[in-house]
């Protein structure tokens, strides 16, 4: 089975050194999660972070719009498949965690996008996480 993986981009106001230290309060976050439904830890992938960052900064150049494709690697009747899973946080008022949370409360039926987005954070094939940080 292929490894999967989960793309998390976000764009953040912040500096630099602190938002270093926010990918390992994300990593954490997430981690925690996805235990409560007996899924093994993900670890920080620095590849998929400057992957990340670089999509982060494009988003701070086009004002916050951003464009979410996860669909058209996800289906309900089969797995992801080597593809790169986008999820798009743009934050700033709230802490990560709470946007980890957020995602996590995307449940639904299997025609609600939604649905992926949460199926994706607990996938227990999914090990390796990227943060992208870009100054708004």
């Amino acid at each position: 089975m292929s490894i999967k993986i989960i793309l998390f981009l976000i764009a953040i106001e912040c500096n630099q050194t602190f938002g270093i230290g926010l990918r390992s309060l994300i990593l954490e976050a997430h981690n925690r999660r996805r235990a409560k439904y007996g899924n093994q830890p993900m670890v920080l992938d620095e590849d998929l972070c400057t992957e990340c960052s670089e999509y982060a900064e494009e988003i701070v150049r086009n004002d916050g719009v951003y464009r979410e494709n996860y669909l058209e690697y996800l289906y309900a009747t089969g797995p992801i498949t080597g593809k790169h899973l986008q999820i798009v946080c743009v934050f700033r008022d709230a802490l990560p965690r709470e946007c980890v949370r957020i995602w996590f409360h995307y449940r639904g039926f299997a025609e609600n996008t939604k649905y992926y987005r949460f199926t994706a954070m607990i996938w227990n094939a999914s090990t390796r996480l990227g943060v992208g940080l870009g100054r708004i």
